[in-house]
Formats: structure tokens, sequence, C-alpha cells
């Protein structure tokens, strides 16, 4: 066990590294024989099944539909395996032969119904699978018969009833229940009589997994305020804590000889896959998800880049060539430093930064050296001051401030102030957020976006005084403007919904400086964040999240040709 789980590290580390996020690896469930480990994976943008071979280290993906395949589950001969996918606009339950690779619907209903079903849990005959759905009106656990294609509800109360998971001998099932108030670990036999509650701690109580026999459970409870893993002895006494880390743990499944728990949790910032010693408690982590790039932004003379980046942990400003050579830090401090912007004259870098405050959005503007020295603060206030951005001149910033530190409360405005100090001035403000503001090249007019009018859309002010304008009207939401450098146009991010999608889509869009139709120049890349030009007007660069991580984007205009820049000191950097 203890080598298969250290070829389960160095298989798991490796693609990780490539396309990490936060949800990365996530939902383990061994195979009955414990020599491979089904698994689901963000590593190439959406959620797919993937299985791990733990005596060979090797890697295969099992599912590469459209839309998310979550929630692996064994069948007991390690044939087939269940999981749950969100097609047609719902959840519903499928099953894929290990053999053929095939997999068909085991639930269904009509597309965009609403009503779904997910988490599935074989019977340890292999003859039932037992899962969760709100297709009778409330959140219920319902067993399905895989002979006949039967579905039978078999609990019936008020508030929720999920995550059912079979006893090893296939008497009973456990299950997290609302019906006493919190949501509790409760157990029950299979017919969905006697129910009992099995731990009733303070707080949320669920994850149930049974020990393969059947004489404990391990949950996760967040009673007394500290989160973390227990285990209750069905043969009486009060659960004992396992691991108190103060972490979120999902997803729990013991090893087959009941001496390892695997689950992921976000002890580490993100979501991880880690395994238990039941005995010892002792925790060790196994997978490694990677870094986000964010925020870019083109050096004066476009031969470098300065971005945010978390590959030390803490997100810090960088700077790297334009092709990807040679990242170098130039900030350490605890906060995120974000929004790095570059001066006209190449010498000195704006940004934000909550370091040395008490509050992570008590926020301030600083500016510094191109190496990361001669550190000035421009701000100290008790607001959010953030996205700094430079006059043509090289003599003013403007950025956006919001009065309050609670997230989604207060609104934005746009306020200059000079870079050799002084006070700040509202520029552009009252009830509306006014955001992300892009001086024209001349310094005579500023676009923002706001939602003045409602939705989001990009606007523009003139230097004279005048009543700002809308200069974009929709569909969807206009965010993030950025002038080009010969000021005749204006890119910024379109998000629109599209129907079926669990989220809008977002793509870079170009406008003429004097109005038109906005001209659509990406596709298919879910851009993220601020879009900046390159200083001879040809390309576009911004962060984007295509397969996992936040990975930064260089667009050449003409050609519609997109480069994803890897910050790397070796290796391909171009992609």
């Amino acid at each position: 066990m203890v080598r298969s789980l250290a070829l389960f590290a160095v298989s798991l580390i490796w693609p990780s590294t490539v396309h990490g996020q936060l949800f990365l690896n996530i939902n383990p469930d061994w195979s009955p024989d414990g020599r491979r480990l089904a698994f689901e994976s963000r590593r190439d943008g959406e959620a797919d099944l993937w299985l791990l071979d733990t005596a060979s280290g090797s890697l295969t993906r099992l599912t590469t539909d459209a839309g998310d395949e979550t929630h692996p589950a064994w069948s007991p001969d390690g044939a087939r395996i269940a999981f749950d996918a969100f097609r047609d606009s719902t959840w519903n339950l499928y099953l894929l032969d290990l053999e053929t690779g095939t997999a068909s619907p085991l639930t269904g209903g009509p597309p965009g119904a609403g009503a779904y079903a997910r988490h599935p849990s074989w019977s340890p005959d292999g003859a039932r699978i037992a899962f969760d759905s709100d297709r009778g009106g409330d959140l219920d656990v319902w067993l399905l018969d895989l002979e006949t294609g039967a579905e039978r509800r078999i609990t019936e109360t008020s508030g929720w009833d999920t995550h059912p998971e079979w006893s090893p001998d296939g008497s009973e099932l456990a299950f997290t229940s609302e019906r006493g108030g919190d949501p509790d670990l409760w157990r029950m036999a299979a017919d969905g009589s006697g129910a009992r509650r099995v731990a009733g701690r303070p707080g949320p109580d669920g994850g149930a997994a049974w020990s393969p026999d059947g004489s404990r459970i391990a949950f996760f409870s967040e009673g007394d305020s500290v989160r973390g893993l227990w285990i209750a002895d069905l043969g009486g006494g009060e659960p004992r804590p396992l691991v108190l880390d103060g972490a979120t743990w999902y997803e729990l499944d013991w090893s087959p000889d009941g001496r390892v728990l695997a689950g992921y949790s976000d002890a580490f910032g993100r979501f991880e896959i880690q395994t238990i010693e039941v005995e010892s408690g002792s925790v060790t982590r196994l997978t490694r998800s990677t870094y986000d790039d964010v925020f870019p932004a083109w050096t004066a003379d476009g031969r470098s880049i300065v971005f945010t980046s978390s590959r030390t942990g803490d997100p810090e400003i960088w700077i790297m060539g334009a092709d990807g050579s040679d990242p170098r830090r130039l900030t350490d401090a605890p906060g995120r430093d974000a929004h790095p912007s570059v001066s006209p004259d190449g010498a000195r870098i704006a940004f934000q930064s909550p370091r040395g405050g008490d509050h992570p959005l008590r926020v301030q503007i600083y500016t510094m050296a191109m190496d990361g020295t001669g550190l000035i603060r421009l701000t100290d206030d008790d607001h959010f001051n953030g996205v700094p951005v430079w006059s043509p001149d090289g003599a003013r910033l403007l950025y956006q401030r919001r009065s309050s530190t609670e997230y989604e409360a207060g609104d934005w405005d746009i306020v200059e102030i000079p870079v050799v100090g002084g006070i700040p001035r509202v520029v552009l403000g009252g009830p509306a957020n006014d955001q992300v503001a892009s001086w024209s090249p001349d310094g005579t007019r500023i676009a923002f976006y706001s939602d003045r009018d409602g939705d989001d859309e990009i606007w523009l002010a003139d230097g004279d005084g005048a009543e700002p304008r809308p200069l974009t009207d929709g569909p969807g939401a206009a965010r993030s403007p950025a002038w080009s450098p010969d000021g005749q146009r204006i890119a910024f991010v379109r998000s629109l919904d599209e129907p079926g999608a669990r989220g809008p889509r977002s793509d870079v869009w170009i406008v003429g400086a004097d109005g038109g139709a906005p001209e659509q120049v990406t596709e298919g890349v879910p851009v993220e964040g601020i879009v900046g030009w390159s200083p001879d007007g040809r390309r576009l660069l911004f962060h984007a999240m295509p397969e996992g991580s936040r990975e930064i984007h260089v667009l050449d205009i003409a050609s519609r040709v997109d480069h994803r820049v890897h910050a790397t000191v070796d290796g391909e950097r171009w992609r």
C-alpha cells in the first residue's frame, strides 16, 4: 500500500503542474482490488473521469464528452463505474463499461427539467445504486434497480437527505440529513426504515464513509467551530476526532484494508487529494495543483510582460520576457499584489497591495522601480484602492476606489492621484459602479465600464467635464476597456449567457473609439481580467482559463492566432 500511494503521488503531481487549478484532482474512489483509483480532474478544462494504475503510475482518461462528469463510483466487480454528468442542462447518472469504454444513461428526464440525480453509490451485490435527487420535490435518497430500471424514493421528510453510502453488507445506508435541523449524519435500513442519528455534533456533519468491515463511519464535521474529520464507532461511544486541521474535507474513501482514508480538502488553499492513516491521523498530501498567472501588462518597449503569479504561494508581481523567458519575482510581501501597470517611460510599475494592513480588502496603491526596488506608497486610507493605470504623461494615476471593505458592498469610483503624492481626487463617481479606467493616448478622454444604466457597459468621459456617454449597448456585459496606442479603437471583454451553459462565455471585442459595431476577436478561449495592447497595436494581452489554470495569452489581431505564454526557464514557451 505504501508503494502504491507513493506512485499515486508521483503520477498525479506531474500532470497537475501542467494544468492545475482550484478543483483539479478530486473525488477519488478506490477500485475493489485497491489497484486502481478513479478520480475527477479538470486538467483539460471541463471535469472528466480519469483512472490511475497504482502499480505502474499510468493515467488513463475515461471520459471526453462535453460537460462535466463527476463522482465516480466503482461497481463491486470492478468492471464498471457509475458517475453523474451534466448534459442537456441537468444532472443524471451514467454507467461506464471499462472494457468497451461505452457510457450509457441510468436515469433521465426531459432536458432542462431542473430535477437532477447525483452522487451514485453501489450496493455490495451490484444490483442497486443509491443516489440523491430532487425529482420528487425535496432532495431525497432514491434507489435504482439495475435489472429493471425501476426507481424508488426511500426518504421523504422535510429538509434534504443526500449523499447515501451503502454499508459493506448491504443492509444499511448512511446519509446526511437536515431532518433534525443541522445537517447531521444518519443511518437507516436499505428500505428506508429505522432511520437514526449517528452523529449530531453542533454544526454540519456529513460525507459518510463506511469502513470495509462495517464497524466504523468516517465523516466530516464543522462542530464546535473546528472543521475536521471524525470517526464514529457503531458499536457505541462518542465519535473521536481524526484530523482537526480547520479544512473542509470531501469524498472520503477507505482503502480495502481499512488502514487508510483518501479524500480531498482545502487545507492548502486549493483542493488537493490527501490520505490519512486511520490509527495515527497522519496526513499525506498527494497532489500539488499549479499556480495562476494573471493580470499581464506590457512594458513600454514591448519586450517584457509584468504580471501577478501565485507560483510561490502568495500572489506577487513578476516580470518575464514577452516569450515567457527569464521570469523574475519583483515583490515578496504577505497579501495579494496585483494589477501591475508600467509607466509610459518604462521606469516604474504601479500596483495594488494590502501589505501591512489589517484587512485583506483594505488595499493601497504603490509604485516601484522595474527591478522591484524603490517602493513608494501613494494611498493611505481605509478604502479598497485598485487597478491603477498611468496617464500618458506619466504624472498621474487613475484607479478605482470603494469605501467599504465588505465584499460586494459600496460603489466604485474612479479616482486620480499625482504620482509624486498628494490628495486623491474623485474623477467619476456617484450612485453607480465606475471601474477599470483607461486613458486615451492623448490624455483627453477616459474609457471605463459602469452599471449607470443597469447593465455593465463601456463608457467614455471627456476631460472637459461633459457628462459621460455609453459606447456599447449590449448584448451581455461589457467590461475592462483598453485604448489602442493610436487612440482609434478600444478593446474590451464581453460576457454573454449561452442557453444550457452554467455560466457566461467571455471573449475579447474591439469597438471604434467613436462608436460603431463592435467586432469579436477571440472565440472559444474563456477570457478573464483586463486586456492590454502591445505598443505597436498589433497584439492583445490577456489572461484566460482554457484548461484549468489561469494563464497569459497573446493574440495577433490580424491573424487571430492566439499564443499561450508560459513563464518558464526552459522548455516550450509559446503553446
